[in-house]
C-alpha cells in the first residue's frame, strides 16, 4: 500500500508471507488490467493531470481510479458498513473527524482520542485513494464490525456489493463555488513543478465544464440526492452550509442515522458539544499531527485544513464567474429542490429583532426557529374567503401553457384539505396510499369494527384530567354561538364531572379466589368491558359489548342491567351495588355446574 494504514485499522495486516506472494500476484493482474482498460478510455487536460472519463464521470488517472475498479469488481460490503462520500472538499475532512467521534465514543478518553494524534483521513480512510489504490492492498475483510470507510466514488459507480448490502451512506455536499476555491488551492499544491501555474480562471473553465476529479460536480450531488430520496432510511444527505450553522442539531441527526444516538446522560454531560469542539476547525488544524505530518511524499496533511469557512468565494471569483455558477446550479438542482434559489440573503448581518413571514407548516419549520423561543404570530382565515381569494392570485400564476383554472375545480382542490367525513360529500379515503394517516376522538368501544379487526397501529394520548377541562373550557367558549350566554368555568366543571359509576365485584361460588374471563354490562344501551379477575370500576360506553345494540331503558332512575359472563370456569354469581342508592343485588349462580366453555349465560337484574 502506498499509504500507511490508518489507526481504527491498525490490526489490519497483509496476510502472511506465503499467503500473500499468491494473491498479490493475483492483484496486479488485476491493476494491469485496470491501468490497459484506462490508457483506452477518452482523455481531457486536468488540473493536475489528464482526466479519463469512466463511466460518466472524470477521474484523474494518478488519483484512485485504478482503486475504483478494484472496489467494484472485489469490494465486499456488509450491512453494518458506512460510508462516507462527497465530492473533493466539501468538507470530508471535518465529516469524518464526527463520524469517527460519533462511533467511537466510548472506546478513548478525551485525552488520548485518536483524532489528537492522527488525521481524520487515516481514522476513516478513502477506498480509492489508500486502501485500494495500488497493490498490495490492504485486506479489509479482517476488519470488525461496524466497519467505517469514505469515498468520492459517483453513486452509479458504487461497488453493487455497497449498493445491495443495506449499509449506511452519509453524503456531503457544498457550494460550488466554496468546492471550486478549495479545489482550486489544494490541486495548485499537488501540481507537479514542472507544470506552469493553475490559474482560477482554467480552473474556473475546467470546473464549470464538469471537468474535475470525480466530476461533473453536479450529477455526483444529483445521484446521491436522488438515492436519498429513494432511500432515506439508509443514505443521509446533509449539507455543509447547514452543517456550520446548526452544527449541535445535525450532529444528532447525524448519530441517530448512524444508529448511535445520544442518551439522556449524554446529553447531561454535554457529550455531543465535547465532540463538536474536539472535532471544530480551529482544534484539528492546530494539531501537531495536522501540521506537520503528511500521508505520504506528495500529500501533506496541512493541505487539508484551509479555512473551513461558508462563503470564502466571494473573495476571489468575480460576479460573472459566480452568477455563472448559480446558473449552472439552478439548471441542474433547483427541480430537484437542492439549493433552490442560488443567492440566499445573508440574514445573520440583520439587526434584532428580525421579522419574518412564512407559509412553512408547523410541523416542518426549522428546529431553530422550534427550540430557540422565537414568537410566532399565526393568521387565518375563513376558508371559504381563503378559496375565493385564492383562486384569482394563482390563475394569474399559472402556466400559460395549462388550461385555465376554473373556479369548480379551485374549490374542489381545495376541499381535499378539509375533514374526511365531516358532512357529505365525505372523502374517498380508498385512494389515498399506504400508510395512511388518520386522527380521531371516538372511543375505543365505538371504534368501526374494521379498525378494531385490521391490525392497524393505533397512537393514542390522554392527559391530565384537570388539564383536559381547562383547555375544553378555553376551547369549547370559542366555539361557542354568541346567541348563548357565556359558559362558566363552574358549569364547565359540573358538565365535565356528571359520570355515572357501576361497582361490580364477582367470585367464585363454592371457592376462592377469581378465575380470567370477561364481563360486559350495558348501561342505557352504553356497554363497557372488563376482566374478572380483580374489582374493577366500569364507565358507560357507546357500543354494545356483544357486536349487538341492547337499548334496554332511557329513565336514569330505573333501568335494567344486563350482565353477560363467560367463558369462566364453575359456578358462577355475579353482585351489583350502585354506588348512589346503596343498593345490592345478586343473581346467585348464573353459570351452572355444568357450564360449558363454549356457552354464554346472562343474568337480568332490575332496580330503581
Amino acid at each position: 500500500m502506498a499509504a500507511s494504514l490508518p489507526s481504527q485499522y491498525s490490526s489490519l495486516g497483509k496476510t502472511s508471507e506465503e499467503e500473500r506472494d499468491e494473491t498479490v500476484k493475483e492483484v496486479e493482474r488485476s491493476y494491469e488490467r485496470y491501468r490497459e482498460l484506462i490508457s483506452t478510455l477518452p482523455k481531457e487536460k486536468g488540473w493536475a493531470s489528464d482526466l479519463c472519463l469512466y463511466e460518466g464521470f472524470w477521474y484523474e488517472r494518478l488519483f484512485g481510479l485504478e482503486g475504483v475498479m478494484f472496489a467494484q469488481e472485489h469490494f465486499q460490503a456488509r450491512p453494518t458498513d458506512i460510508f462516507l462520500i462527497s465530492t473533493p472538499k466539501s468538507g470530508t475532512t471535518w465529516l469524518k473527524a464526527l463520524i469517527f467521534a460519533i462511533m467511537k465514543r466510548t472506546c478513548y478518553a478525551n485525552s488520548t482520542h485518536p483524532l489528537l494524534t492522527t488525521n481524520p483521513h487515516e481514522c476513516i480512510p478513502f477506498l480509492e485513494f489508500m486502501l485500494f489504490r495500488e497493490p498490495p492492498v490492504a485486506d479489509v475483510e479482517k476488519l470488525p464490525s461496524p466497519r467505517l470507510f469514505s469515498a468520492h466514488i459517483p453513486y452509479t459507480s458504487l461497488p453493487k456489493s455497497i449498493l445491495c448490502s443495506g449499509c449506511k451512506i452519509v453524503y456531503v455536499c457544498r457550494d460550488s463555488k466554496d468546492v471550486l476555491i478549495s479545489m482550486w488551492y489544494h490541486m495548485v499544491k499537488m501540481r507537479s513543478k514542472d507544470l506552469p501555474p493553475l490559474s482560477l480562471e482554467e480552473a474556473f473553465k475546467l470546473f464549470s465544464k464538469g471537468l474535475s476529479g470525480f466530476g461533473p460536480f453536479w450529477d455526483h450531488v444529483l445521484g446521491y440526492w436522488n438515492a436519498s430520496m429513494e432511500c432515506p432510511q439508509r443514505i443521509l444527505f446533509l449539507r455543509y452550509e447547514e452543517l456550520k450553522k446548526e452544527t449541535l442539531i445535525n450532529v444528532r441527526r447525524l448519530a441517530e442515522f448512524l444508529g448511535q444516538p445520544f442518551s439522556m446522560e449524554e446529553e447531561m454531560e454535554q457529550v455531543v458539544e465535547e465532540i463538536i469542539e474536539l472535532c471544530s476547525f480551529k482544534r484539528l488544524s492546530n494539531l501537531e499531527v495536522n501540521k506537520i505530518g503528511s500521508r505520504d511524499a506528495v500529500v501533506k496533511n496541512d493541505m487539508f485544513f484551509r479555512k473551513g469557512e461558508v462563503g470564502d468565494w466571494s473573495n476571489h471569483l468575480t460576479t460573472q464567474m459566480a452568477e455563472s455558477l448559480d446558473k449552472i446550479t439552478n439548471e441542474k438542482l433547483r427541480e430537484f429542490r437542492l439549493f433552490r434559489e442560488p443567492l440566499v440573503a445573508d440574514v445573520e448581518k440583520l439587526p434584532s429583532p428580525r421579522l419574518f413571514a412564512s407559509h412553512i407548516p408547523y410541523t416542518s419549520l426549522p428546529k431553530s426557529i422550534l427550540c430557540s423561543g422565537c414568537k410566532i404570530v399565526y393568521v387565518c382565515r375563513d376558508n371559504k374567503d381563503m378559496l375565493i381569494s385564492l383562486w384569482p392570485h394563482m390563475a394569474k400564476m399559472r402556466s400559460k401553457d395549462l388550461p385555465p383554472i376554473l373556479l369548480e375545480e379551485a374549490f374542489k382542490l381545495l376541499s381535499k384539505e378539509l375533514r374526511l367525513f365531516r358532512q357529505p360529500p365525505i372523502a374517498d379515503v380508498e385512494k389515498l396510499p399506504s400508510p395512511c394517516l388518520f386522527v380521531l376522538h371516538i372511543p375505543y368501544l365505538s371504534l368501526p369494527k374494521s379498525i378494531l379487526s385490521s391490525g392497524c397501529k393505533i397512537v393514542y394520548v390522554c392527559q391530565d384530567s384537570k388539564d383536559v377541562l381547562i383547555s375544553i373550557w378555553f376551547y369549547m367558549a370559542k366555539m361557542r354561538s354568541k346567541e348563548l350566554p357565556p359558559l362558566l368555568l363552574e358549569e364547565a366543571f359540573k358538565l365535565y364531572s356528571k359520570v355515572r359509576w357501576l361497582q361490580v365485584t364477582a367470585w367464585m361460588s363454592g371457592g376462592s379466589g377469581f378465575h380470567s374471563g370477561s364481563l360486559w354490562a350495558v348501561f342505557l344501551g352504553c356497554p363497557a368491558v372488563t376482566t374478572v379477575h380483580s374489582r374493577c370500576w366500569i364507565h358507560g360506553g357507546s357500543v354494545c359489548g356483544d357486536g349487538k345494540l341492547n337499548r334496554v331503558g332511557r329513565n336514569p332512575a330505573r333501568a335494567t342491567w344486563c350482565v353477560t359472563a363467560g367463558p369462566l370456569r364453575g359456578p358462577f354469581s355475579v353482585k351489583l351495588t350502585t354506588l348512589s342508592t346503596a343498593q345490592t343485588l345478586s343473581a346467585r349462580d348464573v353459570i351452572p355446574s355444568n357450564w360449558s366453555p363454549e356457552a354464554t349465560y346472562t343474568a337480568r337484574l332490575n332496580f330503581s
